[in-house]
């Protein structure tokens, strides 16, 4: 895919996007006894031509996963990056300037954040292998909240 045959047409079926994926996730993780994981939202636009899923469903979904420990985060350009996460119940957000310095910042502080994010999960659960399960989610929830 390159400038002469990539073709946006203005059309962003987010919501769909996101619940089809996140019905995915839930699905395969259910066959897990702890799974966990980073879902990160990445949008050059915003919502306009969903037909299966509303905010309210996505929001439900994310929220339900959140509860297991789940990080999300949601990045955006060329929208209102704060009001399409808070819809979602997102409440890690970055905003990126659309153009090629922006889009490799973006990834190079996306991928830090990951490290960061990782590293503090892995110390705590590793210093304390007796913890059950609430507290693995417990402590997941907590470092889950200031991704970025």
């Amino acid at each position: 895919m390159d400038t002469d045959t990539y073709r946006p047409f203005g059309c962003t079926p987010l919501l769909d996007a996101v619940g089809s994926t996140l019905a995915d996730i839930r699905a395969v993780a259910s066959t897990y006894e702890d799974a966990t994981g980073i879902v990160t939202i990445i949008t050059d636009g915003e919502e306009n031509s969903s037909t299966d899923y509303t905010y309210e469903m996505v929001a439900t979904m994310i929220s339900q996963l959140k509860e297991l420990g789940w990080t999300f985060n949601f990045i955006g350009t060329n929208i209102d990056v704060d009001m399409v996460a808070k819809k979602m119940k997102i409440d890690n957000t970055m905003a990126f300037h659309a153009s090629e310095d922006g889009t490799a910042d973006m990834w190079k502080t996306l991928g830090a954040n990951i490290i960061e994010h990782e590293d503090k999960r892995v110390r705590n659960e590793m210093a304390n292998p007796s913890f059950s399960k609430m507290d693995r989610i417990e402590i997941r929830r907590k470092i889950a909240q200031k991704f970025f």
